[in-house]
């Protein structure tokens, strides 16, 4: 009892702390079923070994974001979104940064500086 007690508080805990980074984008216009979508991310300078998650608000992947081989890690990335994370025509995602020096956390606005939703790039 007292292990599912643990399991269930560290979901709560772990759900908390990726709240700053949840969105949720409205799908195009026009797009139906079938159609593939897109999530694209533009982001501002990460720190080094950094990289950026997307999964759903209950914890299911979507994609990863490893920008290695720029500079900066700046620049705009395309994640394939697959159509069982759509609901009632939007997108809820929760984006956490993650890698080596600290523990994962929320981005900062200077770290993701713009998230939209696609149709067929």
């Amino acid at each position: 009892m007292r292990a599912l007690a643990a399991l269930v508080l560290a979901a709560l805990l772990a759900q908390a702390a990726n709240a700053a980074g949840a969105l949720t984008l409205a799908v195009p216009k026009g797009w139906h079923d079938g159609k593939p979508l897109w999530l694209t991310v533009t982001l501002g300078p990460l720190p080094h070994g950094q990289e950026v998650d997307v999964t759903t608000p209950d914890g299911r992947e979507i994609g990863n974001i490893s920008p290695y081989g720029t500079r900066t890690g700046e620049g705009t990335f395309a994640v394939p979104v697959p159509p069982e994370a759509i609901a009632h025509g939007k997108l809820a995602i929760v984006l956490t940064l993650s890698g080596f020096g600290g523990p994962p956390r929320a981005p900062t606005d200077k770290e993701v500086l713009r998230v939209t939703l696609a149709a067929g790039l």
